[in-house]
């Protein structure tokens, strides 16, 4: 097996392991939530007529109830778990949150019902509530904080992994380059060369050598251009070779790339 497709490999292997990271966290948070689904209803569930629904997750829940015009449970307020910090996740307070109309009929007079119920509730057992919400977020607290450490371990090793790939796959490109490529797209590609400065539709480029610092590549390349054969009444590819050319490196790493994207690819042919 080559190098690069051993590395292939290897980092197939590691993006698994970061899906298997991120369903892991999502299957915790999923638990969480009913948990503090469960705590919410205890609280909440006798300020509501049937029909409605509490919907949690670990941050906040909302309240959805049937509306007659409507083909959907529409959400009618939502309370907040307010942390104290970033740093500090334990609740300190609960926040309300509602929509404000002018509009009186039996659904909007029902809802003023339940934000008042609601808001009876927040005031009769606020210290409660807060308490054992911060007791679920102690208990989960390592596992989630675990979790996340996962996560960016997991992402950082594919990362890694892929600039090793593309770093070697920008060496094999820069080899082929040094031995002299053709281009199979018979419009060629272009280079830039300076700022604003482009040699375009090359068909065959060489690397011949690089400046003592590296900091640019010495470069030889075909170039194609139309020209109109009276002749023969048509339009024709003339080639010419334009002679060393002097290309920063960073230009130089942007046409590999450019090379390692092309459907068509190239050839190499040991000019």
């Amino acid at each position: 097996m080559s190098k690069l497709k051993e590395l292939k490999s290897e980092l197939d292997v590691l993006v698994e392991i970061e899906k298997t990271a991120r369903m892991s966290r999502e299957e915790l948070i999923n638990e969480k939530t009913i948990e503090i689904g469960e705590m919410t209803n205890k609280y909440f569930s006798g300020c509501l007529i049937e029909g409605d629904n509490i919907i949690s997750n670990t941050e906040s829940f909302e309240i959805r109830r049937d509306h007659p015009e409507l083909s959907y449970k529409k959400d009618v307020m939502t309370v907040y778990f307010r942390n104290k910090s970033w740093e500090d996740r334990s609740c300190d307070k609960l926040e309300t949150s509602f929509y404000s109309t002018s509009t009186n009929d039996d659904f909007e007079l029902n809802r003023m019902i339940l934000i008042g119920k609601i808001g009876q509730t927040i005031l009769d057992f606020r210290d409660d509530i807060i308490a054992e919400y911060n007791l679920i977020q102690d208990k989960w607290k390592k596992k989630m904080g675990d979790s996340i450490s996962r996560i960016y371990e997991s992402e950082r090793n594919v990362r890694e992994k892929r600039n090793e790939i593309a770093n070697l796959e920008r060496l094999k490109l820069e080899c082929d380059v040094e031995n002299g490529i053709v281009f199979n797209d018979s419009q060629g590609i272009n280079i830039q060369v300076g700022f604003d400065n482009f040699r375009k539709r090359v068909k065959k480029i060489q690397k011949v050598g690089e400046t003592l610092s590296g900091k640019s590549v010495k470069l030889e390349m075909t170039l194609e251009y139309e020209q109109w054969n009276s002749g023969n009444d048509k339009w024709e590819i003339v080639s010419y070779d334009k002679g060393e050319t002097l290309v920063r490196r960073n230009y130089f790493n942007e046409f590999l790339y450019e090379i390692s994207k092309l459907e068509d690819g190239y050839k190499v042919v040991n000019i």
